[in-house]
């Protein structure tokens, strides 16, 4: 569902990074992936009975035309 970015000279693919308790999402900017991770962070919340906390969460843009 989510289309991961190749990355460096060696192409490599790469759609998420995890530091601690934050979740970096790499993707394509479309709507369609705008809505995979909402699905991804619905299932997390219905899978492990926690919250995704909306108002400190962010969504950005790097490179995007």
């Amino acid at each position: 569902m989510l289309q991961s970015l190749t990355v460096g000279n060696k192409f490599v693919k790469m759609n998420m990074l995890q530091y601690v308790d934050d979740t970096l999402f790499f993707c394509k900017a479309n709507p369609q992936s705008v809505f995979a991770i909402k699905v991804m962070l619905n299932c997390y919340e219905l899978a492990l009975g926690l919250k995704v906390n909306y108002m400190k969460s962010r969504m950005g843009g790097v490179g995007c035309s």
